[in-house]
């Protein structure tokens, strides 16, 4: 017997028996779990995620971002801003005059040096 199945990468065909293909029925055929009824619940209390703002000092933050930033290391400061935004986007976000605090502690350690034009040079450390 030919039994013709689809995986992720294409199409197969395998050949075998009645009796190997109910061994395999036999094999993987879903396991049947009581049906219990949903608990309702109740919503879990906003807590500090690790790697919130809230949950950082100012010099945590900007170290936390100087790591990632020497990374990604973006060219013009609108796309530093963006970048920061992303990294704690998960985590409840950041708000623009914290970011605007961070990008002048990466200046203030030399880090970076952002121009008047916005474009964003990084030092070597």
């Amino acid at each position: 017997m030919k039994k013709i199945g689809v995986t992720s990468s294409g199409t197969v065909i395998v050949e075998m028996s009645v009796a190997q293909f109910d061994a395999l029925t036999q094999i993987h055929a879903p396991l049947q779990a009581p049906v219990s009824e949903p608990k309702p619940s109740a919503p879990a209390a906003p807590t500090a995620v690790k790697d919130s703002v809230a949950s950082m000092t100012q010099a945590q933050l900007i170290d936390y971002v100087a790591k990632r930033i020497g990374k990604l290391k973006p060219k013009r400061k609108d796309a530093l801003v963006h970048s920061i935004e992303t990294m704690f986007r998960l985590t409840g976000g950041i708000d623009a005059p914290t970011i605007e605090r961070v990008i002048a502690g990466l200046q203030k350690s030399k880090f970076i040096t952002v121009d008047a034009a916005g474009k964003v040079t990084y030092t070597a450390l």
